[in-house]
């Protein structure tokens, strides 16, 4: 059996979008009818689009979470309707949504798929000649004309498309569609006009259908009747040959033209739509984007950041479409916005902001934090742009490094220093400026974490699974030697942060803790915590610090252990749930976490 389709649907306004997405892929053909009412109402129906092309449904069950995931996702002010078909070889199934899906079968209809303020679906096995009516809410008047017009014996698709008028120009949002089953061998044409009753016919002798004998000859007019002249065999005898073949060159070009205007319609209509479509998946991603921002702020802004960057793109493509320009200029400023809304910094239960970074760089977000004595080092990885924040006074300068993409920060007494493609050092006085202090080398290509200690500069390299570590000296760094001996089980891309105290302490994305001395494990067994570590993890220690910090923000806690890998305590905090990175100052007694674009404090009690 082959499914043949025909479809209609009211235009959109501001408030109304009608559509009708129509695929087939693997053997199995989708057809989904929907109507949307409310603000923006074309913009949720590129949404909806991009949702049902990418789906891939294929079973009751993905046609089932399709509709579900749309219904959840749209807004609660939005008036959305919808029915739909998927068919396969053997199988046919239908669902529903505040719509509706009648069946013609045999000469009979049946509504399958009710209106329902809950999700509708059935399935079975489809018969020749079938035809499955689908329909959006308010369609009651549209279903009775195809109906009766189905009862006069018009086939149902040619049914829908005799009502293209009467939908087009209806008040109410609409979409229809009429889905047949037909034999693969049976004409791809529809009939034209409905089939004729048999008590309107007379029977030969022979039994055969035969028209009226007496009935009145049909009448032809306008063009219909034109042709019939021309064209009718005696008056083709007359033409000379001469007028026979300037009549075939117009004929022709006119079928040429005729043929270019209908490929150019569809093209530029099929543009559109898959426009809208990827759009519509680029605001399915924005409307994920405050839960994200609960969970990893810096993930949240760097998803907004990849969205704008696309529409930007998109609007370079048709930069000679005006239409289409002041409709990606409006996406791009609402995606600019819930840029600006991620930006501010929030008190978490009365906790009050130590520090708002985007007061000395605007939509800064740090993904680092470093500490020399009572100077801190922000980094946003993201912006390539690091500030310099002094605890006491407050007073902080900032500064980017334009030519290469900041990874990883440290410090020690001497100051920052920046991994990115060469290493950087930072200083603590004056207007904050960067030095190169080691050019990239096949050690440090690919690296993601660094850590100084002792004038030392350590470097890991998940790629080469080892720590480089880089000695200064009367002329500089020199190289980079490979440091660890033994680390078996050690996984280096689960590896989530590095802090050198003598030991080099390594923290995973798994609640892992490492403590490696002379290059090889130490075996180091954490005691007496209640709760072990699950989640991804950030340290801080030094030299002249007692204690081992480690930051688990899926728990909102920050852990003290000793260095020998006894519990002490912990603090938990909603700060913690969204930090990126935190460092102690155990001197004056106060914890600094890094959150978004704010820099909170606690007493380390």
């Amino acid at each position: 059996m082959h499914v043949r389709v025909a479809s209609v649907t009211t235009p959109d306004t501001q408030q109304t979008a009608a559509r009708i997405t129509h695929f087939s892929f693997q053997g199995v053909t989708v057809v989904f009818a929907y109507a949307i009412e409310g603000e923006e109402a074309a913009q949720l129906a590129g949404q909806v689009d991009a949702v049902v092309t990418t789906k891939q449904c294929d079973s009751a069950e993905t046609l089932y979470e399709c509709v579900s995931d749309i219904v959840s996702s749209l807004p609660k002010n939005v008036l959305f309707s919808c029915a739909g078909l998927l068919s396969t070889k053997k199988r046919v199934v239908c669902c529903s949504y505040k719509g509706q899906v009648q069946l013609l079968r045999d000469g009979q209809s049946k509504v399958i798929c009710p209106e329902s303020n809950e999700i509708q679906l059935l399935q079975g096995a489809p018969k020749m000649q079938d035809a499955y009516i689908l329909l959006t809410r308010k369609g009651k008047s549209v279903l009775e004309s195809i109906l009766a017009r189905t009862e006069q014996g018009y086939d149902a698709r040619v049914a829908v498309e005799s009502l293209a008028v009467q939908v087009r120009s209806a008040q109410q949002v609409v979409a229809c569609s009429a889905v047949v089953y037909e034999d693969e061998a049976g004409s791809t044409t529809p009939p034209t006009t409905p089939t004729v009753n048999q008590s309107n016919q007379q029977r030969s002798s022979f039994g055969k259908k035969t028209s009226a004998r007496h009935s009145a000859p049909a009448k032809h007019s306008g063009v219909t009747s034109l042709f019939k002249r021309w064209f009718h065999p005696n008056s083709l005898r007359r033409l000379s040959y001469k007028k026979l073949i300037i009549w075939l060159l117009v004929i022709s070009s006119l079928l040429l033209l005729l043929g270019r205007y209908i490929l150019f319609s569809q093209d530029e209509g099929g543009e559109r739509r898959a426009l809208e479509n990827t759009v519509g998946q680029l605001q399915i991603e924005l409307s994920k984007v405050p839960t994200l921002q609960n969970e990893n702020p810096t993930d949240a802004r760097k998803k907004v950041d990849e969205v704008i960057e696309q529409l930007q793109s998109l609007k370079e493509q048709y930069s000679d479409d005006g239409e289409i320009q002041a409709y990606l200029t409006a996406e791009i400023e609402k995606a600019s916005q819930l840029y600006e809304r991620l930006e501010i910094p929030q008190e978490v239960q009365g906790q009050n902001v130590f520090f708002d970074f985007t007061q000395t760089s605007s939509a800064f977000v740090a993904t680092n934090v470093a500490r020399s004595g009572n100077t801190l080092f922000a980094l946003d990885r993201d912006r390539s742009a690091i500030i310099r924040l002094d605890a006491q006074t407050k007073q902080a300068a900032s500064t980017l490094l334009e030519t290469q993409s900041m990874i990883s920060i440290s410090a020690d007494e001497n100051g920052g220093y920046v991994l990115a493609e060469d290493i950087f050092a930072a200083n603590t006085d004056g207007d904050l400026s960067l030095s190169r202090v080691l050019p990239k080398d096949d050690n440090t290509t690919g690296a993601r974490l660094i850590a100084v200690y002792n004038q030392s500069l350590y470097v890991l390299n998940s790629e080469k699974r080892n720590i480089y570590r880089y000695t200064s000296g009367s002329t500089g760094y020199g190289t980079g030697t490979a440091w660890v001996t033994s680390a078996q089980g050690l996984e280096f891309a689960t590896i989530t942060d590095m802090v050198v105290d003598g030991s080099v302490w390594l923290a995973t994305d798994a609640g892992g803790i490492y403590k490696l001395e002379g290059g090889s494990d130490t075996g180091l067994q954490l005691s007496g915590m209640l709760t072990p570590f699950s989640g991804r993890l950030q340290l801080y220690t030094d030299s002249a610090t007692e204690f081992v910090y480690v930051l688990e923000p899926s728990s909102s806690r920050l852990v003290t252990l000793r260095k020998n890998g006894a519990f002490v305590k912990e603090i938990t905090n909603e700060v913690f749930a969204t930090a990126s990175d935190v460092v102690v100052d155990e001197d004056t007694g106060r914890v600094y976490v890094a959150n978004g674009s704010a820099l909170y404090d606690f007493a380390l009690e």
